[in-house]
């Protein structure tokens, strides 16, 4: 639609009706009805996911649970060294993207915001185990590829009932379980929501 607009205007330049495209140089923003709300597992689901997380290889579920217990985009656990784990907080200072399909990039987080310190609860801890000196969490000398992360991906749904939840190409975290420390019963019902 933006895009239909700019072009009636630059008509109406070319016509000399108007002297001035409104639309250049501004942002426009049409809101979008095709807004899509992500809703939070039941309580019994995530419980189920925990329970499971022993079930998968070393690799398979410190990502998972990185991604239950700190709400860590995709790229930010594929970028994560083990030199980036101590004083039981996880530092978040590097990103990693595919742009070109299968090779990884190495960038910072998406903002400045994304630069943090990550508290790690216990079961997160326990998770993590066995421990490694250095090199990424996800590939040793260089962070996993899009086909092995794929791979990996596959290996955890055939192994626990995820409830659907998939990762989000969009923002990179799983679109449907949200952050450990973000959830609050919602009255009583068994139910989370995110804050």
């Amino acid at each position: 639609m933006k895009s239909t607009l700019h072009q009636i205007m630059k008509y109406a330049v070319s016509d000399e009706i108007i002297r001035k495209n409104p639309c250049e140089s501004v942002d426009i923003v049409i809101p979008s009805d095709k807004v899509k709300e992500r809703k939070a597992l039941p309580l019994t689901q995530f419980q189920e996911i925990l329970a499971h997380l022993q079930d998968l290889s070393d690799n398979d579920r410190r990502f998972l649970a990185l991604c239950l217990f700190t709400g860590m985009r995709r790229g930010e656990a594929l970028g994560l060294r083990w030199e980036d784990i101590y004083d039981d907080k996880i530092h978040i200072q590097r990103n990693v993207t595919h742009p070109q399909r299968n090779q990884p990039y190495l960038s910072t987080p998406k903002t400045k915001a994304g630069i943090r310190t990550i508290p790690m609860p216990k079961p997160l801890i326990d998770a993590l185990c066995p421990y490694q000196e250095k090199g990424y969490l996800f590939g040793g000398e260089s962070p996993y590829t899009l086909k092995q992360f794929t791979v990996m991906w596959r290996r955890i749904n055939k192994a626990i009932d995820m409830h659907g939840a998939t990762p989000s190409r969009s923002t990179s975290q799983l679109s449907d379980i949200c952050s450990w420390r973000n959830y609050r019963f919602q009255n009583n019902s068994g139910h989370l929501r995110s804050c």
